[in-house]
């Protein structure tokens, strides 16, 4: 990512009417330490903004506008609840929530499901059966509205 970098001030500091040779150390520490969720476009708008904001020959960490990152609030916690039961009210909110997304992705194909769970069929129908999954209800119709046809006997000539 350096040398992208430096491509991106190359190309852009004629555009700036700035003469700046490079990046300092930490300012390009604090590039490559960045996720870029834009990816290169996001890299030479970042490059372009550092060549406008730097004052010297050489771009410094402050001249990088990167915002810290910020971690997201995760779901309220009830503290006046003992930890036991919250704990038991999560595992079984996210069992619930596993066997009917495995039901799902598999179309109700138990010993599938299982499969992809690395668990026992029954043991996965055990657990469906706890939280009062339907397996049937996930199964796909075969053939949906195509009645199958009766076999009639040969007529023999």
């Amino acid at each position: 990512m350096p040398l992208l970098a430096h491509h991106f001030l190359l190309k852009h500091r004629v555009k700036v009417g700035k003469r700046v040779e490079g990046f300092t150390p930490a300012a390009l520490a604090r590039l490559v330490s960045y996720d870029f969720p834009g990816n290169v476009r996001e890299l030479e708008n970042k490059v372009h903004h550092a060549l406008v904001m730097t004052q010297g020959a050489y771009i410094e960490r402050d001249d990088v506008a990167i915002a810290a990152p910020t971690v997201a609030p995760g779901p309220r916690i009830e503290l006046t609840r003992p930890f036991r039961d919250l704990k038991q009210e999560m595992i079984e909110a996210f069992e619930r929530d596993y066997v009917g997304e495995l039901l799902r992705s598999n179309r109700g194909n138990l010993a599938a499901a299982a499969r992809q769970a690395g668990m026992d069929r029954k043991n996965l129908w055990a657990m469906a059966k706890k939280y009062g999954i339907d397996v049937e209800g996930f199964r796909a119709p075969t053939n949906p509205g195509i009645e199958p046809m009766a076999t009639r006997p040969r007529s023999e000539s």
